[in-house]
């Protein structure tokens, strides 16, 4: 535009803008691949742990048959463990799941980083309320909630 070529600087100008959607589109496309990985791979767990159940089921049918109490404790106690064992993955692939679609996103971690962003820079960052721009220092960071921290406690009992 300084050497008043307009028209180059509006192709150009529009080029960007083509550029930018395009990139824009390739990550929803990452965040719905990556959610289609987790389903499928919650699918593998859920058809091996099928197969161990009907493992289990056929070795329970053989005891009960010989009505051997010893050998149909060992098939329960297995059999137990196993739908421990699923609950686990079950409550893990859900929590991968949600996290792979982003709506999970810690708000504070992603206004943490955005300031680190704007400090670097020496940019401010729009308030979402307000549409005001607001200096880099004072953006904050939310606490975590209650639920949240519930949550992840009782996610790594389960991980144990």
């Amino acid at each position: 535009m300084q050497k008043g070529n307009t028209e180059g600087a509006r192709i150009h100008a529009e080029a960007a803008i083509r550029n930018q959607n395009q990139s824009l589109q390739y990550l929803k496309l990452e965040g719905r691949l990556e959610s289609v990985a987790a389903k499928l791979l919650e699918k593998q767990k859920m058809d091996m742990v099928t197969g161990e159940m009907k493992s289990v089921t056929k070795m329970l049918g053989v005891a009960l048959e010989k009505t051997n109490i010893e050998q149909i404790t060992k098939t329960m106690d297995l059999f137990e463990r196993q739908m421990e064992d699923l609950d686990i993955q079950s409550g893990v692939m859900g929590q991968a799941m949600d996290s792979s679609a982003g709506s999970t996103m810690p708000v504070d971690q992603v206004n943490e980083l955005m300031g680190r962003v704007a400090d670097e820079y020496n940019l401010g960052v729009v308030d979402a309320l307000t549409g005001r721009l607001v200096p880099s220092q004072a953006v904050s960071t939310a606490p975590a909630s209650a639920e949240e921290d519930e949550l992840q406690a009782r996610l790594n009992k389960l991980t144990k």
